[in-house]
């Protein structure tokens, strides 16, 4: 049973990196939606100004602010702070997809790029040690998150799923994408476990 946890001193690392995350993604989320708003004023009006995706980077923001002061003070466990970080990612992504997933996917224009959503697993998911399998299913969830918002958005907003191409291309990247932190974070737990 021991030999599953994470290190004691990559425990204590681990939590003190989910709460500098925290800070951070709280400072950006602010951040990048001031700027999309100066930038791209139509954009806000169509997208950013929808009381569902204000509510998901204020709850976001919210969350991450109150891990990190949960952390700054100790009230809670290097545990409970792994937790709290897959509670971060996962709300994170949930954001993420829900302000991507806002506007329908139009037949006449090819999507160029890829979801946001892919980076930000990858991000958490190097940035914050957890055992391998628990970081590959947490990121293999927060993947999904993508397409149940785009089917959740296209059932409250009114257009239609048709456009099977995009919607299963984007995710697909995303889980690919999902997959790499996986193989990291199995040869740093690896390497952990052989230094103790």
């Amino acid at each position: 049973h021991t030999k599953r946890r994470l290190p004691l001193v990559l425990l204590r690392d681990a939590a003190d990196r989910v709460a500098t995350l925290a800070l951070i993604i709280a400072i950006l989320i602010v951040i990048v939606h001031t700027i999309q708003r100066l930038a791209q004023p139509e954009l806000a009006a169509q997208v950013l100004d929808s009381p569902v995706n204000r509510l998901f980077p204020l709850a976001s923001v919210l969350l991450a602010v109150a891990i990190y002061v949960l952390h700054r003070y100790r009230v809670v466990t290097a545990t409970t702070m792994l937790t709290l970080g897959v509670v971060l990612e996962l709300a994170v992504a949930i954001t993420i997809s829900m302000i991507e997933t806002t506007l329908p996917l139009a037949p006449d224009t090819a999507r160029v790029g890829m979801s946001a959503l892919g980076p930000w697993i990858v991000l958490v998911s190097v940035f914050i040690p957890h055992r391998p399998y628990i970081t590959l299913a947490t990121a293999f969830v927060a993947a999904t998150r993508w397409p149940v918002t785009y089917f959740i958005n296209s059932a409250r907003l009114g257009y239609h799923a048709e456009l099977w191409g995009p919607v299963i291309i984007w995710p697909v990247f995303t889980y690919l994408m999902a997959f790499v932190p996986f193989l990291v974070s199995r040869r740093i737990y690896g390497v952990s476990l052989a230094a103790q």
